[in-house]
């Protein structure tokens, strides 16, 4: 029997479809989350494929929830490091951050210019 590590690598990592759809939007299914550490070079192949989209899509309908992997894909849409979560523990807090470094392009958020006049 092949081991989980091994399936997950096997399976892509639950990366199921990557593409650009219609208006240049880029979309992921991704069905796991595993961790960053093995699952990062493909969601770091993913995202760099679609590092020319104007729009990205995460679909997580079948995905059951994960690790870390989700935390490196949120690294990609802020330009800085940025806390998105705090876990309360009885006597201390954890505090989770989006990465400083991403392989390949990231997404920030684009200023449409809402209320500056145009």
């Amino acid at each position: 029997m092949r081991s989980l590590r091994a399936q997950r690598r096997t399976s892509n990592h639950k990366f199921r479809k990557p593409e650009i759809l219609v208006g240049n939007i880029g979309y992921v299914d991704l069905r796991e989350s595993a961790t960053a550490a093995d699952g990062g070079s493909t969601a770091a192949a993913a995202m760099q494929f679609l590092g020319n989209t104007d729009a990205l899509i995460f679909d997580l309908r079948e995905n059951g929830g994960g690790r870390d992997l989700v935390c490196f894909l949120m690294s990609y849409l802020f330009d800085e490091p940025t806390h998105v979560h705090t876990a309360r523990h009885c006597d201390h807090d954890e505090q989770t951050r989006t990465c400083g470094y991403v392989p390949g392009r990231r997404f920030p958020p684009r200023c449409t210019g809402h209320g500056q006049g145009e």
